[in-house]
């Protein structure tokens, strides 16, 4: 069985399923931040890179 691995979306970096379980407030053991974790790596498939933010005055106009 192939062991499954996520990616920091700060640091990009990788910990497997086992350190996910453990981690402490959902930071980061690499770097500490709470951006979250992916199964791809930074980057990688970034489809919300170009995205634009509307908020309810853009609907008004």
């Amino acid at each position: 069985m192939n062991e499954m691995f996520f990616y920091c979306q700060d640091c990009n970096g990788k910990i497997n399923l086992d350190q996910l379980a453990l981690l402490d407030q959902g930071k980061c053991p690499i770097c500490g931040s709470n951006y979250g974790f992916s199964s791809s790596p930074k980057g990688e498939h970034d489809q919300f890179e170009g995205a634009v933010v509307l908020n309810d005055t853009d609907f008004l106009q």
